[in-house]
């Protein structure tokens, strides 16, 4: 009995022991924990704050924390095409609802591998980046470009709504595409506004105005749009996170579904970001970008709008840049681009009074992209 009893004793003191070492190990690991959270919170706050400085000074941020591609985009700016591609493919398997982001990533990480290794360019790249340091210049902010046509109803509301951005534009042109209206001067005046008038009926030319303004980032309005205060807020965040071409309205191609050619994507949600073939209403990019929108020449000289189809496409071939619709929350929501989207459905809307037209000739342009080969959403 008293053997027993000792070897009772034996094991509820080893048990003690072994209780007090778990413990300890509890509170080590508790305080790790507590630590990493910290850290976590401490390196969002961080780069909040960093996308705040680079683009001015905006309110509360629209997205919180999510998966961040620093260390590849860093790899990828320095040259190390290898490694960044490596890092990318790593962050499609940890967060694969982010592959289809990561993917257009890849691709440019092996696009210019193939040309490094193919042609030999690394002397001409280096002469190349030496060069175009001579025309650069230091930028920052963004410009809008409004096209009108008929209609100058919204211009005093646009207008405003614009310039009053939680970002506020560094320019704002407008380009009359001929001469069907008079313009108030009060309005280009109060505003600042650069004129450019236009007797060639085009809305290709749009682009390429933008090479001309003293801006990063681009955003080019529908004469019908008039965007909540903290669109382009959004725009920023989310062409640099994604590197995405973004507008408030979305496409997604079905070439050959006998209703529709495309699927709208109207994004409502107050954090999720959908992938598309293309967007509508407006339009926000890199000034930097335009350099790939012009290496295919324009699909039809016509006022028909394949414009925007063509500017997503050749940006996603000749880029590898995505097209994103991001959250909006609701229809009149700060953060949504396009909160009077009624004024759209007027007699001049191009889409209304040609509808069976412009529907049939922009599902021969899909039909016609998806026959060369072009990969959609």
């Amino acid at each position: 009995m008293e053997r027993e009893g000792r070897d009772v004793n034996d094991e509820a003191q080893r048990l003690r022991e072994e209780n007090e070492m778990l413990l300890e190990q509890m509170l080590i690991l508790q305080k790790k924990l507590s630590n990493f959270q910290k850290e976590s919170r401490h390196d969002g706050v961080g780069k909040e704050k960093a996308i705040r400085e680079k683009v001015g000074n905006g309110k509360k941020s629209l997205v919180k924390s999510e998966i961040s591609f620093a260390k590849a985009n860093s790899l990828f700016e320095s040259g190390n095409y290898e490694a960044a591609e490596k890092v990318y493919r790593d962050l499609a398997k940890k967060k694969p609802d982010y592959e289809f982001v990561v993917s257009s990533f890849i691709d440019r990480c092996l696009l210019l591998k193939a040309e490094m290794e193919s042609n030999k360019l690394t002397p001409s790249i280096s002469r190349k980046e030496k060069v175009g340091k001579v025309f650069c210049n230091e930028e920052s902010g963004w410009a809008a470009v409004i096209t009108m046509y008929k209609r100058q109803d919204y211009l005093a509301e646009q207008l405003f709504a614009i310039k009053n951005q939680s970002i506020p534009p560094k320019q704002i042109v407008v380009i009359q595409n001929e001469n069907h209206m008079e313009i108030d001067k009060f309005l280009l005046e109060k505003y600042e506004v650069k004129l450019i008038r236009s007797s060639i009926n085009s809305l290709y030319f749009r682009w390429i105005v933008g090479y001309l303004l003293d801006a990063n980032y681009i955003c080019v309005f529908d004469d019908d749009v008039i965007p909540g205060s903290r669109w382009i807020e959004s725009c920023i965040y989310s062409c640099e996170k994604y590197n995405a071409l973004i507008g408030p309205s979305g496409r997604r191609a079905a070439p050959f579904n006998e209703d529709r050619a495309w699927k709208s994507i109207e994004n409502l949600s107050k954090d999720t970001y959908e992938l598309c073939d293309w967007v509508c209403n407006s339009y926000f990019f890199k000034k930097d970008w335009i350099k790939y929108i012009t290496q295919y020449p324009r699909y039809e000289n016509t006022q028909k709008t394949f414009d925007d189809i063509q500017l997503a496409t050749s940006l996603k071939m000749c880029g590898g840049v995505n097209t994103i619709v991001p959250p909006q929350s609701d229809k009149k929501s700060e953060w949504n681009g396009h909160i009077k989207r009624e004024y759209g459905h007027d007699e001049h809307a191009l889409w209304k009074r040609q509808a069976s037209d412009h529907a049939d000739e922009r599902r021969r342009m899909i039909q016609k992209l998806d026959s060369s080969g072009y990969s959609w959403v």
